[in-house]
């Protein structure tokens, strides 16, 4: 089998248009999706939060360690 838009032989799975009977590969079938990547942080096994909510996490590693936020004196 190949695919209609790269060309490619070798990918595990094929997709059928069901209208137009286009074969297309995985990587041809996400093409144009949006892709969204989380990071969590942990520490000492203890988890922080993720990067969706940053200061959730700034506040938890100042509450495991010994660290604290430095007010800018105005």
């Amino acid at each position: 089998m190949k695919c209609d838009r790269c060309e490619s032989d070798y990918a595990e799975e094929y997709f059928k248009d069901k209208y137009t009977n286009e074969i297309v590969c995985l990587d041809c079938l996400l093409d144009g999706c949006e892709t969204s990547t989380t990071t969590h942080y942990m520490l000492d096994g203890n988890y922080l939060g993720s990067d969706d909510d940053i200061n959730e996490v700034i506040e938890n590693i100042c509450d495991y360690t010994s660290f604290e936020k430095v007010e800018e004196e105005i």
